[in-house]
Formats: structure tokens, C-alpha cells, sequence
């Protein structure tokens, strides 16, 4: 069984991706990045760009195999995998100051981050559940030319997924490292009452 939930940055990022994306406000060593994953020549040719923080947009993520039997609470030391997808929104420079928006300014083209990895349970209560990563997985970020990745329809995010309208030629990877192990996080749960996942207010959340 699945369970889902929406997923900001910084929640996934203490969860398990804090090895190159989190932080705010201190300042953080820059890298070199071409905002369209395309070198000197990318699509709207702007370079290398020294890069300090890259900034997602909420995105969502599943819990595959999390539920014990008939939807019970995991057990602990039970392993689940998580999958995860977002837009990128901007990307900062070291002090934290955006230098890059996409979809603005006529800065085309959409990255998005792909994650999947394996956690194990460690502590599970009536209210939530801690886990960490063991250190078996890879995140990617992707750039495209069109700006159709979809949190609705889970599409457009990643190369080969069902129901892209993208091909998957139009993708370019532009990093891809592994998952780092040992990294802790947790679900909590706010409310025994069921509702929809969609809490938008018209209840038609996009890719924003």
C-alpha cells in the first residue's frame, strides 16, 4: 500500500535530501550551473551561473510499500521506498538571493527535481512515525524546453514516465547523484478525519 502527501522543500529536504539544496539565509558555496542544462550553448545560452541554493516549488511525494499488513502503522525496521517530484522555482546565489526564475523574464524552459530512495522505520507512535535513509537511491534534476510538468497528473517531470506529453528526447539530465544515508525524517499525523488530498482553493492544484 501507498501513502501520499504533498511535500514542501523544506519538509523533504530534513526528511532526506539534505546533501545539496537546504538552507536558508548563511551563506553556502557556489557552484557552477547552467539554469538550461545545455553548457555554453544551452537553449537560451546563458552559461554557467554561480549557484549557492535551487528552490522547489511544493511538489508531492508517495510512500511506496510504507503500510504494514491491512494498512496497519509500519513496523519498525520495516523499509519503504519514497518517490518524489517538484518543480523548480528559482535558483540563488550564495547568500540566498534569487539570480534565475523560470517561466518569468522570458527565461523559458522548466527544471524539475526526481527523487527516489529507501528508508527505514525507526520509532513508530500513534501520531507518527521517524525514519532515516539507508543510503539507497539517486536524485536528478531534469531541464526541458516547455514547461509542462504537472503535480496534478504526476506527468512531465522525468524522461519515460506514463502519460508524459513530453518526449523523452526533450529532456537533458542535468545532475544526478546518489542519496546519502542516515539522514532522519518523519510523518505526523494532524487529523483522524479524511479529506482531499487537493486543498487548493478552487480544488484544482497545478504545477504553479
Amino acid at each position: 500500500m501507498r501513502a501520499r502527501r504533498q511535500f514542501g522543500v523544506a519538509v523533504l529536504w530534513l526528511a532526506a535530501l539534505a546533501l545539496l539544496l537546504a538552507g536558508t539565509g548563511r551563506a553556502e558555496a557556489a557552484f557552477a550551473f547552467n539554469p538550461t542544462g545545455g553548457g555554453l550553448g544551452g537553449t537560451t545560452n546563458f552559461g554557467s551561473l554561480a549557484v549557492g541554493f535551487i528552490d522547489e516549488l511544493p511538489g508531492n511525494a508517495i510512500a511506496v510499500g510504507y503500510f504494514g499488513p491491512g494498512g496497519s502503522l509500519p513496523a519498525v525496521g520495516s523499509t519503504f521506498t519514497l518517490d518524489y517530484q517538484a518543480n523548480v522555482q528559482n535558483l540563488a546565489n550564495a547568500n540566498g538571493n534569487p539570480i534565475f526564475a523560470y517561466g518569468t523574464s522570458g527565461n523559458t524552459g522548466q527544471l524539475t527535481a526526481v527523487a527516489s530512495f529507501t528508508e527505514r522505520v525507526t520509532s513508530v507512535t500513534a501520531t507518527g512515525v521517524t525514519f532515516q535513509t539507508i543510503g539507497s537511491g539517486n536524485f536528478s534534476l531534469y531541464f526541458n524546453p516547455t514547461r509542462a510538468a504537472n503535480n496534478q497528473t504526476g506527468t512531465d517531470f522525468a524522461p519515460g514516465t506514463t502519460g508524459n506529453t513530453l518526449s523523452a528526447a526533450s529532456f537533458t539530465q542535468v545532475y544526478s547523484g546518489p542519496i546519502l544515508s542516515g539522514t532522519a525524517g518523519n510523518f505526523s499525523l494532524s487529523s483522524m478525519s479524511s479529506g482531499a488530498l487537493d486543498q487548493s482553493p478552487a480544488g484544482t492544484l497545478t504545477r504553479a
